[in-house]
Formats: structure tokens, sequence, C-alpha cells
């Protein structure tokens, strides 16, 4: 069962069901959009997601990993930019590679 609430100006967020994957939300969202012709808002941890029924799951799929790791602030969507400046690359690579340190880092101080 999927909760919709009208945030405002043709936005409408929706509730989906713990526990999914975030695929399966993108999926959901995307399918609810294209079911009302509107913009649709899904709170996904700290992050909003906004997709209309056109949005690109790959994309916005990219964009929501680029935001996780600090390369990008959000909201993310509907519409990500296709290509990706190779700077923009390198700054997401480097967000990646100090993520996954500083998580490292802190495994080893509970060891």
């Amino acid at each position: 069962m999927v909760k919709i609430r009208h945030v405002g100006r043709g936005v409408y967020e929706v509730e989906l069901e713990p526990r999914t994957s975030l695929t399966e939300t993108l999926v959901q969202a995307i399918q609810v959009a294209r079911v009302l012709g509107c913009r649709i808002q899904v709170k996904i941890g700290d992050w909003k997601v906004r997709v209309e029924g056109d949005s690109d799951l790959s994309l916005i799929a990219r964009d929501f990993d680029r935001c996780r790791f600090g390369a990008i602030k959000g909201p993310i969507g509907p519409h990500p930019r296709r290509e990706l400046s190779r700077r923009q690359l390198r700054h997401f690579d480097d967000c990646r590679k100090n993520w996954y340190a500083h998580r490292e880092s802190l495994d080893d101080m509970w060891i």
C-alpha cells in the first residue's frame, strides 16, 4: 500500500513500504508519478528524491549515490544531467574514497 500526501505546488510525497530497496522505491515512485501526472517526492533516509513519470531511473540512482557520498547536495532529480563532466566524476570518486577511508578508520577503532 502506497500512502500519498500533497506537499504543495503539484508535488506529492509518497510513503512506501519499509525495507524496500532503492530501485524498488524509485520504480514505484516513477509509476505513481506517471499515473498521477505529477512530481513525486520520496524521502530516503535524510535525502529527498524527486521523480516524474519520465524520470530516468539509472540517472536518479546515480545521483542518489553521488548525494549519499557527499559529492552533491539534494534534493535529487527529477531530471539529472545525462553526462557528467570529468571534474564532477573526479569529485565523486574522491568523495567515495574519502567516505570509505573514514569508515575503515572508524572500524579500526573497534578492533
